[in-house]
């Protein structure tokens, strides 16, 4: 286990698959076009950190400081990220296939264009996020929380949404086409032009 600060480090590029990173200092560091599959950055603390066409998937990430953090275009298929803090991250266009995020904290992050299908959201708060585009295809969304969040144009098709709450969620033109809605909150919802 790696306890040491690499804060502003650059590690862009390099084969790092495997490797330990848990509870180490990264803020600021990069790992933008990196290898790093099946490595651990477990409770680290990684804000402002650039994981950009970072290829991360079955990386665990489980109770990590990840804010302000840039994923874009990164891919985290059947990566662990429980509990993690990603707020006012940069998750544009990244892939979280088969992801595990329960119970993350996603508030005010940007996941414009992302694809998460498959992966499981439970418990996880959207808060003011903004999801523009991504698309959640057979994503388990149960009790997660979408709050002021915005969704316009995203796609939840075949979503697993039961018990979520979409209080004061935009839905403008989202699909919904097969997706459960059992017991779901859609207080002051605004669902204008949503498909279902």
């Amino acid at each position: 286990m790696l306890e040491a600060s690499l804060s502003e480090a650059s590690l862009s590029e390099e084969s790092l698959s495997e490797a330990s990173f848990s509870e180490a200092s990264l803020s600021e560091a990069s790992f933008s076009e990196a290898s790093l599959s099946e490595a651990s950055f477990s409770e680290a603390s990684l804000s402002e950190a650039s994981f950009s066409e970072a290829s991360l998937s079955e990386a665990s990430f489980s109770e990590a400081s990840l804010s302000e953090a840039s994923f874009s275009e990164a891919s985290l298929s059947e990566a662990s990220l429980s509990e993690a803090s990603f707020s006012e991250a940069s998750l544009s266009e990244a892939s979280f296939s088969e992801a595990s995020l329960s119970e993350a904290s996603l508030s005010e992050a940007s996941f414009r264009e992302a694809s998460l299908s498959e992966a499981s959201f439970s418990e996880a708060s959207f808060s003011e996020a903004s999801l523009s585009e991504a698309s959640f295809s057979e994503a388990s969304l149960s009790e997660a929380s979408f709050s002021e969040a915005s969704l316009s144009e995203e796609s939840l098709s075949e979503a697993s949404l039961s018990e979520e709450s979409l209080s004061e969620a935009s839905l403008s033109e989202a699909s919904l086409s097969e997706a459960p809605l059992s017991e779901a909150s859609l207080s002051e919802a605004s669902l204008s032009e949503a498909l279902q």
